[in-house]
């Protein structure tokens, strides 16, 4: 299994978190997707050091797109009480 692959897991895990849950647990799902990813994928393994950019990228990447994700998932739940 690819680092894409592997990250895109990291992100659907965390994105359904963020859906599900209120922005805490989005945002507690994105920075600890980003930490499993950075811990357990990348060189040098299991230590939380990056050495490649791409990696890099994809690290800052996972919290960013679950943040984003919790913060429209707030809101369309507020509009939706709102509508109601």
């Amino acid at each position: 299994m690819s680092h894409t692959n592997s990250a895109l897991i990291f992100v659907v895990a965390a994105m359904a978190v963020s859906a599900i849950g209120h922005r805490f647990a989005g945002a507690v799902a994105a920075l600890s997707s980003a930490g499993r990813f950075d811990f357990f994928l990348t060189g040098p393994f299991q230590r939380f050091a990056i050495a490649g950019t791409d990696d890099i990228e994809t690290a800052v990447l996972l919290p960013a797109v679950g943040l984003v994700v919790s913060q429209l998932a707030a809101r369309a739940r507020r509009l939706a009480s709102t509508a109601a």
